[in-house]
């Protein structure tokens, strides 16, 4: 409220008796201003400029209430002319301030600031309004300094403290900031701002219960606080009290019909409980009072998607993406919606769509490869060449193949999972490389891109395609013609390399470094990079990788042979959306403290009591070739990982794409779990995806990891489930049964057999097909040789984590659906975190998590 600074006071009526009546007219003024009475108020201020319109105070006390009322422009007009009239008005600079602040010209108002401490340099109310400017422009250490000095002058000033909390929450500093709130309100329990920044922040930190409360007090003091409203509902979705959400986001647009962000979260909430034509009906009220809000068409075109209309999803989604193209998430929810769609038609929309989406860096192609070939399945060219009784011609082939370079182009950055495809490759690699070895020198540009593409597909997926005795013959003669050419200096034809590369990593022919010093074109420059450079790098990053431990346990060292002959998995290209940039750069709006990733998984994690590290150390325990590494070394702001495996091929390859990636904050060492007793270091968070089943005993290694987690760290841990395995199962049985070894031949050779029987009709292994991991070599071996593998139920997982002391928090599930449905079936308010709850769940819905058991746990302190 504005108070009265005598000072200002410098108007000199004609008489005592007419400065006496002026003098009686403010005060009376000011005392209606401070009681919130604003019409009498601004009448007696205007009685005091009728008397005299040039007093000061009069004018700048009826600008602070126009600016109260809202109308800025005529409060900086009069703000303006009081300070023209007395310069040195401390008061009045900063409330103009506040005013051109209010207006979005920051920089000006930083200006007004600046100048009320200049003139009044013990001004509390100026730095702390000062500090929270800066605040807004990013600039929150030095709003931290002003604010501190606002306390320091006055610790009684709520504001300042409230406005600190501010700068603290922007920097992640989250629980001073909670500090800071708590001080704002132990001075003004009244103050609904600082309950407000309290809730948001409380709920940023996981504490989602606190929040709650935080924001029913701030609605209590203000019932018509729209955006605490919808806040609310933030929480109580958080929080899978559904019901109530709905009630909070639909209380939020009843005061505020033209609220946006409520809408849109009314349709979140709708799309997540299923409730499909509401939500598409919240999303396009959305949209029309904000035509540019991003987040409302991607989610438009989520829910379209899932009710079918892939046509009107598509444009959705890429509408939100020509809004914000920089926003991963709007690709990632784009891939997410073609990722296992079925194309009946497809149309231009659908294949830019597609190879916009090839092209993004941080969508892995495996991800749209089935959408891809579900496209080219209705390509004019492609099509006829996917029919298992195709018999044309290689050359006439290519040339079908060149009019789909989206193929090509997935050809050489991914596996493909579909077996039409592979077998269409298979037949064009042996037609092509049982043609006459004069054919190689005449290959047209087609054919050497459709090459190159299939070199780079095979090294890729491991060679997992059939090969027969005559291609290997006919290979064994490729490889000398090579040979020869390279001893007599004469000209390689790069078609022979490329052919060379589909049957054989080129970096194992003794000949093979010799390629790197010859010239060859844009096309196949990839080949040799990826089959010979890269191979050389890791060769030489194995030599510098840091030992931890010993391996001496049998069945580690059986497990660490595995995986030196077949590193798993090989991927080209992952998706690390807080790290895009080469350099270790890395997007601020991405990487989050652990808690508020945590917050942000579908409402199954129990966070009470959690605090974040602000520089955490992790443990990736178990990183094979990385992927899982860079993930957590991108999510995570100001961390620090530790990861660790047993094979130093795999270490090598995971060493290699760090470096590509351009991350610093990840070391890569060489160490069996059973043996990281002996570290003599505690970790924050870690992490043991799809490891410990394959431990001799995996409760001994988990054990281990346990040890070294500080008390309160979290373990985020991945096991296979025996009911979601059972026809994985059915195909390890297969494996035992026919005797087949895991040697390349062998797992081509039961590969086929189980294609050969799901075709002939057999339901039992027909999911095997489904997998991803059916279709490269060193995934296949991992998903049906493998040496060691242990499989558990929910109720063993419960007393596993009781004897090792852990409380679970809750699974990482892989959809809201999975959660909303586990949720309307189970409406307790534990239910998320119910063991046995989740078991009688799984009996039912036996697929539940077929890709794992995914959970988090917290060492007791």
């Amino acid at each position: 409220m504005p108070t009265r600074d005598p000072s200002s006071n410098t108007a000199q009526p004609s008489t005592s008796e007419q400065q006496a009546s002026l003098l009686q007219t403010l005060e009376s003024a000011l005392e209606h201003h401070n009681a919130g009475e604003l019409p009498e108020a601004r009448s007696l201020y205007q009685r005091v400029l009728q008397l005299d319109p040039n007093q000061p105070a009069a004018l700048h006390l009826l600008g602070v209430l126009a600016h109260q009322l809202g109308d800025h422009t005529v409060a900086e007009n009069l703000i303006t002319k009081a300070i023209a009239l007395q310069p040195g008005y401390a008061e009045a600079h900063c409330n103009l301030g506040n005013t051109i602040g209010d207006l979005g010209r920051l920089d000006e108002a930083v200006a007004c600031y600046r100048k009320a401490i200049a003139i009044q340099p013990d001004f509390a109310e100026a730095h702390g309004n000062l500090g929270n400017t800066l605040r807004m422009l990013g600039r929150c250490e030095e709003a931290l300094t002003h604010c501190d000095t606002a306390i320091g002058l006055n610790p009684g000033l709520a504001n300042a403290h409230s406005n600190r909390g501010n700068a603290l929450k922007e920097m992640g500093r989250l629980e001073e900031a909670l500090t800071s709130y708590q001080c704002a309100i132990d001075i003004n329990p009244d103050y609904a701002e600082a309950h407000f920044n309290m809730a948001a922040t409380l709920h940023k930190t996981g504490k989602r219960e606190e929040a709650k409360l935080a924001y029913r007090k701030t609605l209590h003091l203000l019932p018509k606080f729209a955006e605490a409203h919808n806040n609310l509902g933030n929480v109580l979705k958080d929080m899978g009290r559904w019901d109530e959400a709905l009630a909070s986001y639909r209380k939020a647009i009843e005061v505020e019909a033209e609220f946006s962000n409520a809408h849109y979260n009314l349709g979140t909430a709708l799309k997540a409980t299923g409730r499909r034509d509401d939500a598409i009906a919240c999303f396009r009220k959305a949209i029309d009072l904000n035509p540019n809000f991003a987040e409302a068409h991607s989610n438009l075109g989520a829910t379209l998607q899932e009710m079918g209309n892939m046509e009107a999803a598509i444009v959705s989604q890429r509408r939100a993406i020509a809004l914000n193209p920089d926003n991963d998430l709007f690709w990632a929810a784009l891939a997410l919606s073609v990722e296992s769609v079925v194309f009946n038609a497809v149309n231009d929309d659908v294949w830019q769509a597609l190879g916009e989406l090839l092209a993004r860096p941080t969508i892995r192609p495996l991800q749209i490869a089935r959408a891809i070939v579900s496209a080219l399945r209705h390509h004019p060219k492609v099509s006829p060449l996917l029919k298992a009784d195709n018999t044309t011609a290689y050359g006439d082939a290519v040339k079908q193949l060149s009019a789909a370079p989206i193929l090509l182009e997935l050809m050489s950055m991914s596996i493909i999972n579909d077996i039409d495809v592979e077998r269409m490759l298979t037949r064009l690699r042996r037609a092509m490389t049982l043609r006459p070895l004069n054919a190689f020198d005449n290959d047209d540009d087609a054919s050497l891109n459709f090459a190159a593409s299939l070199a780079l597909h095979c090294f890729t997926n491991e060679y997992i395609f059939l090969e027969s005795d005559d291609e290997k013959r006919a290979v064994e003669k490729l490889s000398e013609k090579t040979a020869a050419l390279l001893a007599s200096g004469a000209t390689v034809p790069p078609s022979l390399v490329a052919a060379l590369g589909a049957y054989r990593p080129l970096y194992q022919y003794p000949w093979g470094p010799d390629l790197i010093d010859c010239s060859w074109s844009t096309t196949l420059n990839p080949v040799i990079t990826r089959q010979i450079k890269k191979p050389q790098e890791e060769i030489a990053i194995a030599e510098n990788i840091r030992s931890l431990t010993t391996i001496e346990n049998a069945v580690s060292q059986a497990v660490r042979s595995q995986y030196e002959e077949n590193p798993f998995p090989r991927w080209i290209r992952g998706s690390f959306r807080g790290q895009e940039q080469v350099g270790g750069h890395t997007n601020s709006e991405t990487v989050q403290t652990i808690g508020a990733y945590l917050q942000m998984l579908p409402r199954s994690l129990d966070l009470t009591g959690y605090v974040s590290p602000q520089h955490p150390k992790i443990l990736v325990a178990g990183c094979g070739t990385g992927q899982h590494a860079l993930s957590v070394a991108a999510r995570y702001s100001n961390a620090t990982v530790l990861a660790v495996d047993l094979s130093l091929r795999s270490l090598s390859y995971a060493k290699r794409k760090s470096r590509e990636y351009g991350f610093e904050n990840i070391e890569f060492a060489h160490a069996d779990i059973l043996e990281l007793g002996g570290l003599n270091q505690s970790f924050d968070l870690i992490e043991c995806a799809g490891v410990l089943h394959h431990l001799e005993d995996p409760q001994s290694g988990w054990r281990v990891l346990v040890d070294l987690l500080s008390p309160g760290g979290l373990m985020k841990t991945a096991l296979y489930s025996e009911i979601a395995r059972r026809n994985i199962v059915r195909g390890r049985a297969l494996v035992a049964e026919q005797g087949y070894s895991s040697t390349p031949k062998d797992i081509r050779a039961c590969r086929q057999k189980i294609i050969n029987s799901v075709e002939g009709g057999n339901p039992e292994l027909a999911q095997l097909i489904s997998f991803n991991d059916f279709f490269s070599m060193s995934e296949c071996r991992d998903f049906l040789f493998h040496v060691q593998e242990h499989r558990f139920t929910i109720p063993k997982i419960e007393a596993a984590i009781r004897e090792l002391k852990l409380k679970f928090l809750g699974f990482e599930l892989s959809s809201q659906q999975t959660a909303a449905q586990f949720q309307t079936a189970r409406p307790e308010k534990t239910a998320m975190t119910s063991l046995p709850l989740w078991h009688e769940f799984e009996t039912k819905n036996p697929d539940t998590f077929i890709a794992m058991y995914q959970f988090w746990c917290q060492k007791f302190s």
